[in-house]
C-alpha cells in the first residue's frame, strides 16, 4: 500500500527489506503526521515472523505481525521509565527490540543503551526531524556522544507536505520517504535522495559501508546483491498491483548512478 500510494519507491523499499533482514538498526525520522510510525510498522514484515521481538513504548502504536512479541508501556505516573525497560529487556533474549519515539534526553540514552549493548540484532525507533543529518544534530543535543552516533546503521526520513493542484484548486497533503542514509564517522550519508520527485540511488551507494555489510551477510558480490534489490522491487511492485511500474522505467538511471 505505502509503495502504490507513492510514498516510497519500491527500489528503495526492496534495500531497506535488505537491510532489516542483515540485521541493520535503522532510526525513522520525520515531522509530525509524516508516515514514520506506519514505515516503520510496515518494515517489520521484513523481520522473520519466528523472531522474538521486544516493543518499548510510551504510547502504543505499534501493530506488528509477529506471535512472539513482547510490548512494554513507559509511565511516568507510576514511575516506569524508558532506561529502566530497556534494562530490563536485557535479561529477555530480544531478536529485534523497538524503542518507540525518542523525545527526550532519557529516551535517547535509552535507545543507544539498546543499540551499544548489543543485545539483540538490531534495535529500531522514530524521531522528530526533516533529515538524517539534522536527526543526528538533534541526538547529540539530546545527549548522545557523536562516537555513539555510528551504532545507527540507517535513518529513512519521512516528509508530510502540503501541495496545491493549480488545475483543481485544491489544497492537498502528500507523504513521502526524501532520503535514505547510512551512518559514516558520526555523519550522515545519503544512500538514496529525491531526484525529478523519485527517490533515486546516489554516486554514496556504491562506496556504501551498508551495502559492504549487507554483501558479506547475504555472501554475495556487489553485482549479486543489485540484482536481488531489483528482484525484490519486483515482487513489492507486484504486491501493489503493478499500477507503478516505475522501477523499470528507472532503473537503467539507477544503474548507470551505480556505475
Amino acid at each position: 500500500e505505502i509503495i502504490a500510494n507513492q510514498t516510497i519507491t519500491a527500489q528503495a523499499a526492496a534495500f531497506l527489506w535488505l537491510a532489516c533482514a542483515a540485521d541493520s538498526s535503522v532510526l525513522i525520522a520525520g515531522n509530525t503526521g509524516s508516515g514514520k510510525t506506519t514505515l516503520l510498522n510496515a518494515l517489520f514484515s521484513f523481520v522473520p515472523l519466528s523472531e522474538r521481538v521486544i516493543v518499548i513504548e510510551e504510547t502504543p502504536e505499534m501493530q506488528i505481525p509477529h506471535e512472539h512479541a513482547v510490548k512494554m508501556l513507559a509511565s511516568d505516573e507510576v514511575g516506569i521509565s524508558m532506561p529502566s525497560l530497556v534494562r530490563d529487556s536485557l535479561r529477555m533474549r530480544p531478536d529485534r527490540v523497538v524503542v518507540g519515539e525518542v523525545r527526550s534526553p532519557e529516551e535517547t540514552r535509552a535507545l543507544f543503551d539498546s543499540l551499544l549493548a548489543g543485545q539483540a540484532k538490531a534495535a529500531y525507533a522514530t524521531f522528530h526531524a526533516r533529515s538524517a543529518s539534522e536527526a543526528l544534530s538533534r541526538l547529540e543535543a539530546l545527549g548522545a556522544r557523536k562516537s555513539e552516533l555510528d551504532s545507527l546503521d540507517c535513518i529513512a526520513v519521512c516528509l508530510r507536505a502540503t501541495l496545491f493542484d493549480r488545475k483543481k484548486r485544491k489544497i492537498t497533503e502528500t507523504r513521502r520517504v526524501i532520503e535514505i542514509s547510512e551512518v559514516a564517522g558520526g555523519t550522515a550519508r545519503q544512500l538514496f535522495a529525491l531526484k525529478d520527485g523519485l527517490l533515486t540511488p546516489t554516486s554514496n551507494l556504491k562506496a556504501s559501508l551498508l551495502l559492504k555489510r549487507l554483501e558479506t551477510n547475504y555472501g554475495m558480490r556487489r553485482e549479486e546483491l543489485l540484482a536481488e534489490i531489483r528482484s525484490r522491487a519486483g515482487f513489492l511492485e507486484r504486491l501493489a498491483g503493478g499500477r507503478l511500474g516505475y522501477w523499470k522505467d528507472t532503473l537503467e538511471i539507477q544503474e548507470r548512478t551505480l556505475e
